[in-house]
């Protein structure tokens, strides 16, 4: 008992809730915070960009080497 509080309390330990923590709270997916799901798009932007800029800088080094090489080729 409180003094202050005319009935009966109960002050219940984490995930637990009710008159008498007689209810357990599992976490969910449905608890994260929006800025976890903000950190995981974002890391996930970031990797599809630099996967992009990594397959144009190959497209377009392979198709400089194409090009250097016909022409000396074509010199001999």
């Amino acid at each position: 008992m409180i003094p202050t509080v005319p009935s009966p309390f109960c002050r219940c330990i984490e995930n637990y809730t009710g008159a008498r923590c007689e209810e357990v709270l599992l976490p969910s997916i449905k608890s994260q915070t929006k800025g976890d799901l903000f950190a995981v798009l974002l890391a996930s932007l970031l990797l599809l960009g630099v996967l992009l800029i990594g397959t144009f800088y190959f497209l377009c080094r392979k198709a400089t080497i194409a090009r250097t090489g016909s022409s000396e080729c074509g010199a001999h």
